[in-house]
């Protein structure tokens, strides 16, 4: 009897984005018109095989009458195939005799799966299918795992459904719906300047055409460190590289990520790595007219760019400059992380410390503590840390704010020993100083002398505008959190910028608008509580009590023990932002 190895089946384990497609109430659609359906479904399978799954590279595993089976290599890969197949049905299929349309429902995540020749197996491709149970006609719904790589906007509208019960699955599962791709809506508020003389640049992650797996990072710590360099001139507006990379791998022309991005130029580029050797190709492209301005070829060893003083980042800089400038950037001198997986794991933290549940910050503490530990001279995990220290407490996530403040100041203190001129460590100690009421002026000079040094640091501008809500002008924290929002236009952390903007335009009694930008918050995160606090305020003080009710129980329900004391004992009290919920609390009948 010939085995499974014999035949060449044997079993490879790899990382695939798995997607479950199914029609919406096959066999009662069957009962009706059993023909009618077969030579639809027909039709649509010509549709997958010839034209969806080609333009995203993906592969269908199998057929099962009524459903399919697919793998992709990324997620928007998935989502986009997903959306293509929805579209289709809708607007290419036509109705059955009775004039019903046939509809799918579709579920995605990522996993480490098995393959053979024949099939895809593991619980992820279980996962996936049970997330498709979830989806309604004409929907798609993901895992976090998937999610993660999503841009909001670019991707499609995404929506937090919270964790979720499947069948014969112990654990909840975090899900998202993801709505048709269109233009990202802007967050901002204002043009990045009022000085049409400063252009913006947008860094993107340049594009590996090799295929081994550690080879997809350098693209990450090549945009990093040109982003680092061009930040420090005072003459350029540099968008945020969270908010780049959400064009990692994807095909979009200039104008698309221009017009996303809010971005005068681009730099992009390709490389191929080889026995630790490097050839990098970068283009500076002019976004209104679609022109290369500026293109280049270097070589260099892997291990310059872990160099404080790289050479091939600081001639993209320079040659970037001199194109758009005719200056040469001013050379920065940053502690990179001496290693790619280190680099990773640091992303990772701060992806953790975002999702705003106790145990993922938990996770991102014990993952940043490590790094700190690992590399004693990396600021920007030490920076992280401070914040991440401050971010529990404004979640209410510890019992003693005295010490979680000591522990933060400390974080930002000893980067600050290591780098005095470190933007975002600046930034998080006026950050830290600001919550916690400790040295409102202290916090105010930190923030100016972050800008001063980066201007386009977009923490910087979203860290002061809290500062003058709690504690100076209403109409300079709307101004503030909309500079700040325009140099972060598609980050992944974009429900943290629409909760601050929400926030600035509550202190300033734009309750409406207020109440908009925190429902953007949460329809990308359901459980951060600071939004839920924005939005029962902005509420309150609009008059919609009822909403403003159902809005306090949720939060009730995810922080049982939270009350007004506890409220007005996480950090500074006696803000203004602070006396405006807790007057909200209390007409709310919070005790």
């Amino acid at each position: 009897m010939l085995s499974l190895t014999d035949a060449g089946l044997s079993l490879q384990h790899h990382r695939k984005v798995v997607l479950v497609v199914d029609l919406v109430d096959s066999v009662r659609l069957m009962q009706a018109d059993e023909l009618g359906v077969i030579r639809r479904w027909q039709d649509f399978l010509a549709q997958v095989h010839q034209v969806i799954l080609p333009a995203q590279q993906g592969r269908l595993v199998k057929s099962l009458g009524d459903g399919l089976l697919l793998e992709f290599e990324r997620p928007q890969q998935a989502v986009a195939a997903s959306a293509a197949m929805h579209a289709w049905m809708s607007t290419r299929c036509p109705p059955l005799a009775s004039g019903e349309r046939i509809a799918l429902r579709a579920g995605t995540h990522a996993a480490d799966v098995y393959a053979d020749g024949l099939d895809i197996y593991g619980a992820g491709v279980n996962l996936a299918a049970r997330m498709a149970t979830l989806a309604g006609p004409g929907e798609t719904v993901a895992t976090e795992e998937a999610c993660a790589a999503l841009a909001d906007g670019l991707d499609g509208t995404i929506e937090d459904l919270g964790e979720c019960y499947l069948k014969n699955i112990a654990a909840p599962v975090r899900a998202f719906r993801i709505g048709a791709p269109g233009v990202p809506a802007t967050v901002s508020m204002r043009p990045i300047d009022d000085d049409p003389l400063r252009p913006t640049i947008a860094v993107i992650p340049f594009q590996c055409r090799n295929t081994a797996a550690h080879a997809f990072a350098i693209g990450d710590l090549v945009a990093d460190g040109v982003i680092a360099h061009l930040a420090r001139s005072h003459t350029l507006a540099v968008i945020s590289r969270l908010s780049t990379a959400a064009f990692s791998g994807r095909t979009a022309s200039p104008a698309q990520m221009g017009q996303a991005l809010g971005a005068n130029y681009l730099l992009c580029g390709t490389y191929a790595e080889s026995a630790a050797r490097l050839l990098i190709t970068a283009e500076l492209i002019d976004v209104r007219s679609g022109r290369v301005l500026w293109a280049q070829r270097l070589s260099s060893s892997v291990d310059d760019l872990l160099q404080t003083e790289s050479e091939i980042i600081f001639g993209l800089a320079d040659g970037v400059s001199n194109a758009i400038l005719d200056t040469q950037a001013t050379r920065v001198s940053l502690q990179p992380l001496p290693s790619l997986e280190s680099y990773a794991l640091m992303l990772g933290g701060i992806r953790l410390m975002h999702r705003s549940t106790r145990a993922d910050m938990a996770r991102s503490e014990q993952l940043l503590s490590y790094l700190v530990e690992r590399h004693p001279r990396a600021v920007e995990a030490r920076a992280w840390l401070a914040k991440l220290f401050v971010l529990r407490s404004v979640c209410g996530f510890v019992e003693g704010e005295a010490e979680e403040r000591t522990r933060a100041l400390s974080a930002s203190r000893s980067a600050l020993q290591l780098a005095p001129d470190h933007a975002l460590a600046l930034a998080v100690e006026g950050y830290i100083h600001t919550q916690h009421g400790t040295d409102i002026d202290k916090a105010g000079q930190r923030f100016d002398l972050a800008l001063q040094i980066n201007p386009s640091e977009g923490m910087a501008w979203l860290f002061k505008s809290v500062a003058s809500a709690m504690w100076g002008s209403s109409r300079d924290a709307v101004d503030e959190a909309g500079k700040g929002s325009a140099l972060s236009p598609c980050d992944p952390l974009a429900y943290y910028v629409y909760m601050l903007r929400a926030s600035a335009l509550a202190i300033d009694q734009r309750y409406d608008e207020a109440i908009h930008w925190a429902g953007e918050s949460l329809r990308l995160n359901r459980v951060h509580t600071p939004t839920l606090r924005v939005l029962l305020t902005a509420q309150v003080f609009a008059g919609h009590i009822a909403p403003a009710q159902a809005t306090l129980a949720r939060l009730l329900e995810l922080t049982p023990q939270f009350s007004l004391a506890r409220y007005l004992a996480m950090g500074a009290g006696e803000s203004k932002t602070r006396r405006q919920c807790a007057q909200a609390l209390r007409e709310l009948g919070l005790k």
